[in-house]
């Protein structure tokens, strides 16, 4: 369980650093994206030729027994610092050991929740640049389906989980995960980053390649590649009432529109709605229609 040591430490060193950064509103700085990318296992059927170490990406191995994966994550910045993330990653794993003439390959499905921390902004960096850099850890639940079988003859050699019968009926084994990494971030604009991600995912079982052994002691996989995330705030109802033309009485008073109602159903008349004649406001008799001017007489 030393590995799980890890992920307790940054969640401590996270802890106490929280309260020295602004904290975003909690409807600000969500963001939603997707992601790709390619794996290697981690295991005891693997020649580890096509990991970064020793040979790196400069041999000829590196590129053998690779498989695409892809998923989506959903998370929330919490200030400048730190983010909290989930992420969904489906894919398939393969690998072959030369050496005891067996290869293995695994449908595997994986959500984790993870914590992020900028440390550029951490370490006092240029918070004006578009470019970040972030360490994260986190856990999750690993779940697989994996077959090993002979290089040689191709005889099943094994199944994960073991119990033929639940392989036959596609049946999944599930495991803790501790994924952790590093990503390099570029802020194309507030909306909108791109980053690319290397990360290892530590599975608490010895079953991911269908062979139990000692040989080992990490198993799990790596996976790296790109992210493309969108950055946006979930409306409040201020928001939305400030996006209104205003509350005025004009506008929430429902009497005229009660009136047309009624109007259109008959039960309201017209005559109470004639057009009333003239009535000048200053008082006396008023002018008697016909002669406007009188002569007076011995005018001529």
């Amino acid at each position: 369980m030393k590995k799980h040591y890890t992920v307790i430490l940054i969640m401590i060193f996270t802890s106490a650093q929280l309260s020295f950064a602004q904290m975003n509103k909690g409807n600000e700085r969500w963001f939603v994206g997707g992601h790709g990318g390619v794996n290697a296992f981690w295991g005891d059927i693997t020649d580890n030729g096509n990991h970064i170490f020793p040979g790196g990406p400069f041999q000829e191995g590196y590129y053998k027994d690779r498989e695409g994966m892809y998923g989506i994550i959903l998370g929330k910045e919490i200030n400048s610092r730190f983010s909290f993330r989930a992420q969904y990653i489906r894919g398939n794993l393969r690998s072959t050991s030369d050496f005891d003439k067996k290869k293995f390959s695994s449908r595997i499905n994986e959500t984790n929740l993870s914590l992020h921390i900028n440390l550029i902004d951490l370490f006092g960096g240029d918070s004006k640049s578009p470019w970040t850099i972030d360490l994260f850890a986190g856990m999750g639940m690993l779940s697989f389906r994996s077959i090993a079988s002979s290089t040689i003859t191709g005889e099943t050699i094994r199944t994960a989980p073991n119990d033929s019968l639940s392989y036959a009926l596609k049946k999944n084994m599930n495991t803790l995960v501790i994924p952790f990494g590093l990503s390099i971030n570029y802020n194309i604009n507030e909306n909108f980053r791109l980053s690319f991600e290397t990360t290892m995912h530590s599975a608490n079982s010895d079953w991911l390649d269908a062979e139990a052994s000692k040989k080992r002691s990490f198993e799990g996989y790596s996976y790296s590649g790109l992210s493309f995330i969108y950055f946006f705030n979930i409306p409040t109802k201020e928001m939305r009432r400030s996006n209104t033309r205003g509350n005025f009485k004009a506008e929430t008073d429902t009497e005229g529109k009660n009136y047309r109602n009624y109007q259109r159903n008959g039960k309201v008349g017209t005559s109470n709605h004639r057009r009333k004649p003239y009535r000048s406001a200053v008082k006396g008799k008023p002018r008697k229609s016909g002669k406007v001017f009188k002569v007076p007489k011995g005018a001529y």
